[in-house]
């Protein structure tokens, strides 16, 4: 089932996104997720939506407007179709969907490509010297 996250959620939720992005991204140092926990914990409180199966988040997903702001897995349930059913989730909400990948994030990268985004444009990341790639899903 998907729904929106509830606020009893929010410290769940916010070890699965650490969790996953130190996984994820071996190649940027720890502090930098440390150092943006309390501003992300303040946008997930906004709300997210939520994978559960058997009363367990198995993942989430920030949309805001027509950006994914970020798509996170346990890592014992990857690969079994939750993060596409995410995805399919927010396909039946928007018509347009985009986000950015860093480029070294393979699996990422090939799972959004699987799940029909178009690559957009690769360039330098903002805050830190990696390039991220967007990308774009429309109807």
């Amino acid at each position: 089932m998907i729904r929106l996250s509830r606020a009893s959620e929010l410290d769940e939720i916010m070890r699965l996104w650490l969790e996953s992005n130190r996984q994820a991204h071996a190649f940027i140092c720890d502090s930098y997720w440390l150092s943006h926990y309390d501003a992300v914990k303040t946008e997930i409180a906004k709300g997210v939506f939520v994978a559960e199966q058997n009363n367990v988040i198995t993942g989430f997903i920030g949309l805001r407007g027509n950006y994914i702001a970020g798509l996170f897995v346990r890592a014992d349930k990857r690969r079994r179709g939750t993060g596409s059913a995410l995805i399919d989730f927010c396909k039946e909400k928007r018509s347009v969907l985009e986000l950015h990948v860093f480029e070294k994030n393979k699996s990422a990268f090939l799972f959004y490509k699987k799940n029909g985004f178009s690559e957009i444009e690769t360039r330098p990341a903002e805050e830190i010297p990696e390039n991220e790639i967007f990308m774009r899903w429309e109807k």
